[in-house]
């Protein structure tokens, strides 16, 4: 399997784990981007070919499991009530 098959694995493992997220892939030279839109934050999640490329996809997936729980981490976060003169917290992984 090539890097961005991988990378389209991911990508709906993503969608698959988190339902009411957006996210979108782009490749840029030897980088692959999982951009994901949740609950006002946005967090991009980077990738190296040669990681796609020398990794199995239960591997992926396992290093994808610790980012999924700290985006759903950060929407409770963000849904929770804040005080008036909070600025609203923005978080770019």
């Amino acid at each position: 399997m090539d890097a961005e098959a991988k990378a389209c694995a991911l990508l709906e493992h993503l969608i698959d784990r988190l339902h009411d997220a957006e996210v979108d892939y782009q490749c840029s030279g030897s980088s692959h981007e999982l951009l994901v839109r949740h609950a006002g934050s946005r967090f991009t999640i980077r990738f190296a070919e040669q990681s796609l490329l020398t990794k199995t996809l239960p591997d992926l997936y396992a290093l994808l499991a610790p980012m999924v729980e700290r985006i759903r981490a950060n929407s409770y976060r963000s849904q929770a009530p804040t005080p008036a003169s909070a600025a609203p917290f923005r978080h770019a992984a």
